[in-house]
């Protein structure tokens, strides 16, 4: 586990670019974030209850 903020990088082009191609950049320039690559809808809904889960219970 890192110590720098979770990512989520979900399924859509954003800016363009492949999630994949994404997810390579941030891990690259944010090598102290994790950053997840969410592969499909309900790794999307997982992550999102799961990040505001975290938030809610700081």
């Amino acid at each position: 586990m890192s110590d720098g903020p979770t990512i989520a990088v979900f399924r859509q082009k954003p800016h363009g670019l492949p999630a994949d191609e994404l997810v390579e950049l941030l891990r690259e320039r944010l090598p102290t974030a994790s950053v997840v690559r969410c592969a499909t809808s309900r790794d999307e809904r997982t992550t999102i209850a799961d990040a505001t889960w975290s938030s809610v219970s700081r």
